[in-house]
C-alpha cells in the first residue's frame, strides 16, 4: 500500500470512528420501562441467529484496521431471527414472525445464544428516522418484525431469566412462568 492510501484509509477510519463518537457520545442505561414503548412484545425461544455479513462493507473498512485488534472486523449487514413465540405480551404477532435486528446505534449482534428471551419489536412501517436517509440494508416482508432499540442503550432483547427480563416483566404482570 503507497503512502498516500495509507493517509486515506488513516483519514476514513478516522472519520468513521469520529462519526461513531458523536452518535453515542456516552452510553445510556436502558430501562425496563423502555421496552413498553415497543408496538409488539414476546416472549419467546431463539431457535436460531445469523448475523449477515456485508462483504463489500467490510473489504471496505478493512484497510483502515490492518494490524490492529480490530483487523478481523466483520461489518454486519443485519442479523435474523427464528422464534418461536411462547407469549404475546402486547401487539399482534404472526403465526410465523420474520424477524430482523437491524443496524442502529447498538446493534446487531455477532452471536446470539439460543434461550427464552422477551423481545421489543417493531412492525416496517415503525423503523426508526434513520432509516429515512439510507436504504435498509434488504428488502424487508411487508409483516417482518425488528427488533427495537433505545439509540446509544441497547436493543430490546433480554434473556428471559435475567434481571432485565423479571423487572420488565414485573412491568408486564407477566413473569410467573419458569
Amino acid at each position: 500500500m503507497n503512502y498516500l492510501q495509507v493517509i486515506a484509509a488513516t483519514h476514513i477510519a478516522v472519520l468513521v470512528a469520529n462519526s461513531l463518537a458523536l452518535a453515542c457520545p456516552a452510553p445510556r442505561p436502558l430501562h425496563p420501562s423502555d421496552f413498553t414503548t415497543a408496538e409488539v412484545i414476546v416472549v419467546g425461544r431463539v431457535t436460531n441467529y445469523e448475523a449477515v455479513i456485508d462483504p463489500v462493507a467490510t473489504e471496505r473498512i478493512r484497510p483502515a484496521f490492518e494490524g490492529s485488534v480490530a483487523e478481523h472486523y466483520q461489518w454486519i449487514s443485519y442479523g435474523k431471527l427464528d422464534v418461536e413465540v411462547e407469549e404475546v405480551l402486547k401487539g399482534e404477532v404472526p403465526a410465523r414472525p420474520a424477524i430482523y435486528w437491524l443496524p442502529g446505534t447498538i446493534g446487531p449482534a455477532n452471536t446470539l445464544a439460543p434461550g427464552r428471551y422477551i423481545l421489543g419489536l417493531g412492525t416496517v412501517d415503525t423503523l426508526p428516522t434513520h432509516y429515512d436517509n439510507r436504504p435498509l440494508p434488504l428488502a424487508l416482508p411487508p409483516d417482518a418484525l425488528t427488533v427495537k432499540e433505545k439509540a446509544c442503550a441497547g436493543a430490546f432483547i433480554t434473556p428471559y431469566s435475567s434481571e432485565m427480563g423479571d423487572k420488565v416483566g414485573q412491568l408486564l404482570n407477566t413473569h410467573s412462568k419458569p
